[in-house]
């Protein structure tokens, strides 16, 4: 459909200007509008029609100092726009609407990236050991300053790893080859390679299985029972970790050095049990300053009544993160944070 865009009069010329090329309809007659339109194809050298854009194209007619022109065209543009010519406002074009939409598009993105970008700059002022050259960076050159920031210091910080179905599609032919030769031979060995990557790509009831055919060949097999404490901790069984931990310890209290002994610490408070969970985390920090374990023995003395024990436990802790490497501190910010947190929370001595 034509749809009237611009009508501009002189004293000697009207210019008529029509959006999307169609043929014009005029009146049939000897009206003062035919007449100065004129037909189409007419040689009148007074008539000059210039196509300008697919979407445009101009009449340009000389009148001649006609006063009743302007007048007679008005006219007929409203009498043809309820018949031929919808509104372009109510009927826009593919173009508007394709305009529309990457507007809105752009704006959606922009407000995610602004999200983002706020995700990231909070992240930077509580987590970030040297936060002041990442703040500026931030604030001056938010794009890609924020894509920046997450690359190089939040993604490998949080160990990301690609999504359990990717991970067991890529690792598909591996998995078939370990789980035959753990069928074929048969060792504990085996079945404790096959466990450890079930275990990796989050099948943690079949690596479970795994580890247990292990187990069954060898009773005392350290790994696989460490397999399957981790796997009773990724499926919310701290009675199960208390137990393969306490087995595990019994054969090497040092073996992985102290993690073993951590997630036995882990689960007893899990269970509740707050005296022994004490005791044992008492006789942990003293070999291992994992920055977990004097959490949780500072929760535990909370919980017990010994805020000020706690308070201890906890000012130590961030005394060896603020005293470690930058790229250790980044690594324990979280429980730095929580530190912080659970120190706001302790009454003043």
């Amino acid at each position: 459909m034509w749809v009237p865009w611009r009508l501009s009069v002189n004293r000697t010329t009207v210019v008529l200007e029509y959006r999307r090329e169609r043929e014009l309809r005029v009146p049939a007659g000897d009206s003062p509008v035919a007449h100065l339109l004129g037909p189409r194809n007419s040689s009148d050298s007074r008539f000059e029609r210039l196509i300008l854009s697919p979407r445009r194209f101009t009449i340009r007619r000389t009148i001649g100092g006609r006063q009743d022109v302007k007048a007679e065209l008005v006219t007929f543009i409203l009498s043809q726009a309820g018949q031929d010519f919808p509104d372009p406002l109510a009927t826009p074009a593919g173009g508007t609407y394709l305009c529309l939409a990457f507007s809105l598009l752009m704006s959606a993105m922009g407000l995610l990236y602004f999200a983002f970008w706020a995700w990231m700059l909070v992240d930077c002022l509580v987590r970030e050991p040297d936060r002041f050259f990442w703040v500026w960076l931030l604030v001056i050159i938010p794009f890609p300053g924020a894509i920046a920031y997450a690359v190089a210091r939040v993604l490998p910080q949080r160990e990301f790893t690609a999504p359990r179905w990717m991970r067991a599609w890529t690792r598909g032919k591996e998995l078939a080859r370990l789980q035959i030769a753990a069928e074929q031979i048969g060792n504990p060995h085996q079945f404790i390679l096959w466990g450890d990557a079930l275990r990796e790509v989050s099948s943690y009831s079949q690596a479970e299985a795994a580890y247990r055919q292990a187990t069954a060949k060898d009773p005392e097999s350290i790994q696989a029972l460490w397999g399957l404490a981790l796997c009773a901790e990724a499926l919310k069984r701290p009675a199960d970790v208390k137990d393969y931990c306490a087995q595990v310890l019994k054969l090497d209290p040092q073996y992985k050095f102290g993690d073993v002994s951590l997630a036995y610490g882990r689960a007893l408070c899990e269970l509740g049990d707050e005296a022994a969970a004490r005791q044992h985390l008492e006789q942990h920090v003293r070999r291992w300053r994992h920055p977990e374990a004097m959490y949780l023995l500072a929760v535990c003395c909370r919980d017990a009544g010994n805020p000020a024990e706690a308070r201890q436990h906890l000012q130590a802790m961030l005394r060896d993160i603020n005293g470690s490497p930058a790229s250790i501190a980044r690594k324990f910010g979280r429980w730095k944070s929580r530190a912080n947190r659970l120190l706001r929370q302790l009454p003043v001595a």
